[in-house]
C-alpha cells in the first residue's frame, strides 16, 4: 500500500458527518478504524468535523503545530486537514510500523509518501511503543514544512 492509494476518495472519517466510534474496554484502543477483535468493542455513532471544517466556522484557530494520537486514524484526519496543512509548520504524529487494528491503518511509510507532494519531512522519531516481547510496533514521527525551514 502506498500514500498515493490513500488520497483520491474521502471516508466518512475523512469530513465532517456522523462516524462510527468503537469503544474497547481499555479506551486507549478505542478508535474509528472499523475492525474486530473478540468483538469487545462498543460501536456508537459521534459527530465528527475535520480540521479544515472547525477552522472555516472559526472554532479554532489555524494552527502551527497539529499533534495526532488518535488510535490509527491520523491519515483520515490529516486528510480532513487538507486545506490547513500548507500553513502548519509541524505535525507529531503516532505513526505504525506494523500492521494493527486488523491490517486497516497506514504505516509510517504511507504517512510519509502522503507528506512528501505537501512538502512535510521527516526530521525526528520520539516515543517508541513495543510489544512484551520487545518488537517495536508504533512510534511517533516530527515532520517539518519544508516552507518554514
Amino acid at each position: 500500500m502506498n500514500g498515493s492509494s490513500f488520497f483520491p476518495s474521502l471516508s466518512a472519517r475523512e469530513r465532517d458527518g456522523p462516524v462510527t466510534f468503537h469503544v474497547h474496554p481499555d479506551p486507549q484502543g478505542s478508535t474509528t478504524v472499523d475492525w474486530q477483535q473478540g468483538n469487545f468493542a462498543t460501536p456508537t455513532t459521534v459527530p465528527m468535523s475535520t480540521i479544515d471544517s472547525l477552522i472555516k466556522e472559526g472554532a479554532i484557530p489555524p494552527p502551527d503545530l497539529i499533534k495526532m494520537d488518535i488510535q490509527a486514524g491520523e491519515l483520515a484526519a490529516l486528510k480532513g486537514a487538507i486545506g490547513t496543512l500548507p500553513s502548519v509548520r509541524v505535525l507529531h504524529l503516532e505513526t505504525w510500523i506494523m500492521q494493527a487494528y486488523g491490517g486497516k491503518i497506514p504505516l509510517l511509510v504511507d504517512l510519509i509518501a502522503f507528506l512528501r507532494p505537501l512538502r512535510f519531512r521527516l526530521f525526528d522519531l520520539g516515543t517508541q511503543l513495543r510489544t512484551n516481547t520487545g518488537l517495536l510496533y508504533s512510534i511517533d514521527a516530527s515532520f517539518v514544512n519544508e516552507a518554514f525551514v
